[in-house]
């Protein structure tokens, strides 16, 4: 099986992001299933348990300090015991799918596709949403995050590169030279 997923992904140009659990467990973005590892390379086995729908996918959207955060169609879910159990949790935006996420300065960011806020932040695992000033216009998708000592940056579908230097309350555009805005990390 582990086969078939790593040439599904190949194939596909799907990224495979590793979350490290802890030192014996990681948890990895897949399509049809959420995939668990007891070990490196070791013997893969679903970890869906709370997940309903898995009709069009699933993917993994990052982790804070203590919780794991995933998406199965325009569901949101967490998980407080490394992927075993999932519940789900009301996303920022009720129906619009969560793309992407991030854990920094004592926040769990969201990045949302074209909704009418596209990022959001949670200092309480998901219970409330707020949406950050300044984030990220209409039609577009904020794809992945990166933080860099004190500053987190957004990378967007077709806006380009938000950044923020106030723990993700406030955003500006960082899109100076840059001439292509659609940016894939």
């Amino acid at each position: 099986y582990l086969f078939l997923f790593i040439a599904f992904v190949l194939h596909s140009k799907l990224f495979l992001k590793l979350i490290k659990m802890n030192t014996r467990k990681t948890l990895a973005t897949a399509l049809l299933t959420l995939l668990f590892s007891v070990a490196a390379n070791a013997q893969w086995t679903a970890v869906n348990t709370g997940i309903s729908d898995l009709s069009q996918g699933a993917a993994v959207l990052g982790a804070s300090s203590t919780h794991v955060f995933s998406k199965a169609n325009a569901k949101m879910f967490r998980s407080s015991d490394n992927g075993n159990n999932w519940s789900e949790i009301t996303p920022p935006i009720t129906s619009n799918p969560t793309e992407s996420g991030y854990s920094f300065s004592s926040k769990y960011f969201a990045g949302m596709n074209s909704s009418t806020d596209c990022i959001f932040y949670t200092s309480d695992n998901g219970d409330n949403w707020t949406a950050a000033a300044g984030s990220p216009p209409l039609t577009t998708v904020v794809r992945g995050f990166l933080g860099v000592s004190s500053t987190l940056f957004a990378y967007t579908s077709n806006k380009g590169i938000y950044k923020s230097t106030d723990g993700g309350v406030n955003w500006d555009t960082a899109n100076t030279g840059l001439s292509n805005r659609n940016v894939i990390a």
